[in-house]
């Protein structure tokens, strides 16, 4: 007697394994009709040979692995749920360009792809190494990962122009900007099985899993502007902070995302605080001597005077600068 299938349609995929991103899936025609037109000129012009590309143009931030479904929904559930609220919770959507081709390859394939980067170039400096640092080292360890955001063009197994990954791909890349304003899980399945460790170089079949998507919705990013966003009443301590706002120090990530990131101004800080006083003491200088000129009683009630005023304004200002470097221009924007 035959045994029965116990697992349901639902069941059996889940247990399919696939490759898992987080990235976005870009949405604008007009890009993709270009992106796609390029494949066409490069294969032609680069003779490339066995090529392909995939359904879908994602920005790719993140790969996570390899593995079922069931596993990448645990993985999602435990950290990266956490991880990708907070990035989404923190960044407004974000303007991005492509800069430049890159050419990567495996065992079997060439990969042809575009690397980008938003206005303040917070995708490749900020957010990349923090969905990194937190959500794969803690859980695979150390591994390679792509440090600059990318979007795949086109696969190839030959060509009799392009034979290392150091040939310069000398075409116009597309100027047009497009936007990501959101993070997803995204599921890339293998459209043919092969022999051997899978490869995210295979042909594959894109899809949004919708269960897991987080819109940006955040204050700090290029639609914004970041002045208005900081709300201050101080115009000198105002241009001190802006000149600031891209020198995010993500060295030390908190647990909490951004909440503790501090702004590396101290250099800044510290100029204008002897900038200050210098001002300060000038000022009590030239009223100490035209004092002077007065009888000695008055010389002695001046210098009690100033050296009040000095206190005093010593104080604020040492206060006025130990408020700004506590909260760095992350504490400033939240």
């Amino acid at each position: 007697m035959e045994f029965l299938n116990l697992l349901n349609p639902t069941e059996e995929k889940n247990t399919e394994k696939s490759h898992y991103f987080i990235g976005n899936v870009l949405d604008n025609k007009n890009l993709i009709i270009k992106l796609k037109n390029l494949n066409k000129k490069m294969k032609s012009q680069f003779q490339l040979q066995e090529s392909h590309y995939n359904n879908l143009y994602t920005t790719n931030l993140i790969y996570l692995g390899y593995f079922d479904y069931n596993t990448a929904k645990t993985y999602m559930d435990d950290v990266y749920k956490y991880l990708l609220t907070s990035v989404t919770n923190k960044f407004s959507p974000l303007d991005c360009q492509f800069t430049n081709f890159r050419i990567n390859r495996d065992s079997t394939y060439f990969k042809i792809e575009l690397q980008y980067k938003d206005e303040n170039d917070y995708i490749n400096q900020t957010i990349i190494p923090y969905l990194y640092q937190k959500g794969i080292v803690p859980i695979l360890g150390e591994k390679k990962y792509n440090r600059k955001g990318t979007v795949d063009c086109i696969f190839f197994k030959h060509s009799n122009i392009i034979k290392s990954k150091k040939f310069r791909i000398k075409l116009d890349i597309p100027k047009d900007k497009f936007m990501i304003s959101n993070l997803s899980l995204i599921k890339g399945t293998p459209v043919k099985a092969r022999s051997g460790t899978p490869s995210i170089h295979d042909q594959m079949s894109y899809e949004v899993m919708s269960d897991y998507n987080y819109t940006f919705h955040g204050n700090l990013g290029s639609n914004k502007n970041i002045a208005s966003l900081m709300n201050r009443s101080n115009n000198n301590n105002n241009e001190n902070v802006s000149n600031n706002k891209s020198n995010i120090n993500i060295s030390n990530i908190p647990s909490s995302p951004f909440n503790n990131i501090q702004n590396t101004n101290s250099q800044n800080s510290n100029t204008n605080r002897n900038n200050t006083n210098s001002q300060n003491n000038n000022s009590q200088n030239s009223n100490t001597n035209s004092q002077n000129s007065n009888t000695n009683s008055q010389n002695n009630n001046s210098n009690s005077l100033n050296n009040n005023n000095r206190q005093n304004n010593n104080s604020k200002n040492n206060n006025k600068n130990n408020n700004i470097n506590s909260k760095g221009i992350l504490g400033l924007l939240s």
